[in-house]
């Protein structure tokens, strides 16, 4: 029976009182049960993989696996057979498919390849989220990363107070924010303007690795412009029919585009498709002396040499019914030592290079590249396939100092120029530099490699893990996939890239329930040369040949299989 004291003081408790209470111990009680079932959730989720995979083993398996790959170039494509260009065909994921399916015969894997070119994890999670709805897939393969810088940001749960970070619940409501600012953010397939175009294409996360125009015509013009850029977005993030379709429209509508209309079909490996369309509009156009140049860049992908010179030896005999001769002669000259180096005369390279004048190319910023840049830059390679160290080092300084903000492939080119003089402490020191100027992931990882090569794993260690302080942002994208894939019922495989120790990977992405780890570090040992297609580039940074992209679908279908308890075919 209450006390006449108790009585008096519930009697004096103001109505809202009472109701302010009951609601917060509602709240809490609603907030406990809520955590107890996202708990019991999950383990139930983890029972549930577990028998995925031994129904997988037992011959019960769903009859097709599917499996998403993000990440950014060296996913997105590699080398072709001769490694004159970089298709989608040849990389990893697409091979990925083909092991998985030659390796066994219990299930069909479907593999759907959603990698960005250039960009960071954030540009990675924005093409994931795009393509999650289309793939609805059993399991996301990661490898991604190397573009990452400490000014990036990405997820909501790193504001999260650490003591409270391990909550479900919290993980829960931080997951449901960040999906939604990525959804907000994604690339979209039908984006009409550069205007439409997500965060990550206009904010730098995803490279400018848009090519020149090639086109005199275009001069100035904003419209035709914009449709390059944003074609040029859409390629690299995977949506190549849309791209063509924005450039033939532009060719239809305006007359404009069609050298990058060229290029877009070369780079898709359709070298013949491209003949055509600068055919068709030559005879049109015939003051546009830069769709020679493109029409022999064509041949000399295609390996024929011949078609090639024969190309620049007709634009040479047209130069004075061109605009802008002087530009034209020196694309010719250019390009014409592009060829003599492919064809292993470096001396007739320099040569052909030295012709190249420059100073008309100014008015034509975007439409074409700087004339002096290229030809340093072509001089200098030329001397290093003659291995004449000391001349190549000044041409490349003298191309980075014309254009610094364009420095960044002349320095990987010099730090090989430095590696195989045996400068190391030139080489250290411009690695150093590099990392200054990007604190890019990739950049750490190679100043730890070389500093390992160099017998001096200590300091890598310290480099390394200064790259997982200076740059959350891998981590956090990290984060964001494995929860997105633990609501989507997803398992996660993370690659690392070759070359690389797996440990330093773990920084980023630690190992946790569901995910699988791809330890790649060796996978190229006595066939480094022949693995990549990108000579003279970082091994962070280039891409793999035919045949090195096979070698990094073998080691992820190990992993995979061995997710899946799959077996070899049986006989």
């Amino acid at each position: 029976m209450p006390t006449p004291s108790s009585s008096r003081t519930s009697a004096r408790r103001p109505p809202w009182t009472r109701r302010l209470v009951a609601l917060l111990l509602g709240t809490a009680a609603t907030a406990v049960m809520l955590e107890v079932s996202l708990v019991v959730s999950y383990r139930a989720f983890l029972t549930w993989q577990a028998s995925t995979a031994e129904r997988a083993t037992s011959g019960e398996a769903q009859r097709e696996i599917r499996i998403l790959t993000i990440g950014e170039s060296t996913t997105a494509v590699a080398g072709n057979a001769t490694n004159t260009l970089l298709v989608p065909g040849t990389a990893w994921p697409a091979q990925l498919e083909t092991v998985l399916n030659e390796r066994q015969d219990a299930v069909r894997f479907h593999v759907v390849n959603a990698a960005v070119m250039g960009g960071n994890s954030a540009a990675a999670l924005d093409l994931m989220h795009d393509a999650l709805g289309r793939s609805e897939p059993d399991m996301i393969v990661a490898m991604m990363g190397i573009m990452d810088t400490p000014g990036d940001t990405r997820d909501s749960r790193a504001r999260v107070p650490e003591l409270l970070s391990g909550i479900r619940t919290v993980q829960l409501v931080a997951w449901l924010v960040e999906s939604v600012r990525i959804r907000q953010s994604r690339a979209v397939a039908d984006a009409r303007t550069v205007a439409d175009l997500p965060r990550s294409g206009r904010d730098g996360s995803l490279m400018p690795v848009g090519r020149p125009a090639y086109e005199l015509r275009m001069g100035t013009d904003p419209i035709a412009l914009d449709q390059i850029e944003l074609a040029n977005y859409l390629m690299h993030t995977g949506f190549s029919e849309r791209s063509e379709a924005v450039l033939r429209a532009l060719t239809a509508e305006r007359d404009l585009g069609h050298a990058a209309l060229a290029h877009l079909l070369l780079g898709l490996d359709r070298p013949d498709d491209a003949k055509q369309v600068l055919e068709a509009v030559m005879p049109r156009h015939p003051d546009e002396g830069l769709y020679w140049v493109v029409l022999a860049e064509i041949g000399l992908r295609q390996g024929d040499i011949d078609a090639a010179d024969s190309a620049l030896d007709e634009a040479e005999a047209r130069i004075e019914q061109f605009r802008e001769p002087n530009l034209v002669s020196d694309f010719i000259a250019l390009e014409r030592s592009a060829i003599r180096l492919i064809a292993g005369e470096p001396e007739a390279a320099i040569v052909a290079a030295e012709a190249a004048q420059g100073g008309s190319d100014g008015q034509y910023k975007g439409i074409v590249p700087n004339v002096y840049l290229r030809r340093e830059k072509a001089i200098g390679r030329a001397h290093i396939a003659r291995k004449d160290w000391a001349a190549a080092e000044y041409h490349l300084l003298a191309a980075l100092e014309s254009q610094p903000s364009r420095s960044l492939n002349l320095m990987w080119t010099l730090t090989e120029v430095y590696r195989e003089s045996g400068q190391k402490e030139k080489e250290t020191a411009l690695r150093e530099e590099l990392l200054a100027r990007t604190g890019r992931v990739g950049e750490y990882m190679e100043l730890g490699r070389l500093l390992r090569n160099q017998g001096d794993p200590e300091t890598a260690k310290r480099v390394e893990a200064d790259a997982n302080t200076q740059t959350p942002s891998l981590r956090e994208a990290y984060g964001h996939l494995y929860r997105t894939a633990q609501h989507m019922g997803a398992q996660v495989v993370v690659v690392q890239y070759p070359m690389f120790p797996l440990d330093t990977l773990k920084r980023w992405a630690p190992p946790a329930p569901g995910i699988h780890h791809v330890d790649t570090q060796h996978i190229f040992d006595g066939v480094v040369e022949q693995s990549y297609a990108d000579a003279g580039l970082p091994a962070a940074f280039s891409h793999y040949s035919k045949s090195g992209a096979r070698r990094v679908a073998e080691a992820v279908a190990d992993t995979v299989l061995d997710a899946y308890g799959l077996s070899e075919p049986t006989p």
